[in-house]
């Protein structure tokens, strides 16, 4: 399809949407308003689900959702593994052809904590590790403490992903919080890491950074949340997001169906 088609298919569009403000008696400009307002009412809400993961070995992000009267973050299990011992031998003392990481979870202190649009302090607690799968690069955090009401419970989206689709992302750096992009799903069912594992990926051109791991990828017409972000290429130019179908597959059939976001 040619860069002009496009540019046609993209103005029709404009010219159908006016057609129906029109129709309803609602003024162009204000149908846009409103259009920004429910657009700016997904991106509180999705910021409202963000917080701040920190491990004494990096900071990452997570979504929050509820779920039998508690509170959970969902995040990629890299943030909070402690990738300190490599073992170059096996138990019987043969060296390894390939030095193995050992991945231990919950031995450190995991800190959740949100903060506002100010970057101010909302809250702050301790995050127990109720479930990690370093497979498929996702982790359950139980929280210590009831959040406050400006902490919000994200909703899942389990339906069908649509390559065009408008997606936004929300995460996290270092120094600042609640850091926002948009783009398209690129691709619903990629396989990045090219290996003959289950594994995969909702591709989006959304921009990406340190920090952002573990972040939500949500649809940016309800703001519900279809994936978990775990990886992006090494250009920076696409992120690659964990679905919440595969999560929720996971956890359905392993002995924490009670996790199910």
């Amino acid at each position: 399809m040619g860069k002009n088609h496009l540019g046609m298919v993209a103005a029709a569009t404009i010219v159908a949407a006016l057609g129906l403000a029109s129709c309803t008696g609602v003024s162009p400009s204000s149908f846009y308003e409103q259009q920004e307002t429910e657009k700016y009412k997904v991106i509180d809400h999705i910021i409202g689900c963000n917080v701040v993961v920190m491990y004494p070995d990096g900071v990452g992000s997570g979504v929050v959702y509820r779920k039998n009267g508690k509170h959970y973050v969902l995040t990629a299990s890299h943030i909070i593994a402690d990738t300190s011992e490599i073992i170059t031998q096996d138990p019987k003392g043969d060296d390894l052809s390939e030095p193995l990481v050992n991945q231990t979870f919950g031995t450190k202190p995991i800190l959740i904590c949100s903060k506002d649009n100010e970057d101010s302090l909302q809250f702050a607690t301790v995050g127990k590790v109720a479930y990690v799968d370093p497979h498929n690069d996702f982790a359950i955090l139980e929280l210590e403490r009831e959040p406050p009401n400006e902490i919000q419970s994200s909703e899942f989206y389990t339906g069908k992903v649509r390559v065009g689709e408008r997606v936004f992302t929300v995460g996290n750096t270092t120094l600042d919080a609640n850091n926002v992009s948009s783009g398209i799903i690129q691709h619903a069912n990629r396989d990045p890491l090219a290996d003959p594992s289950d594994r995969k990926f909702i591709q989006t051109d959304c921009a990406g950074g340190p920090g952002l791991s573990g972040g939500g990828l949500y649809r940016a017409i309800d703001g519900k949340c279809i994936g978990i972000i775990i990886i992006k290429n090494s250009t920076g130019q696409c992120l690659y997001a964990m679905p919440i179908t595969k999560i929720r597959e996971v956890l359905s059939n392993s002995s924490r169906k009670d996790l199910t976001p």
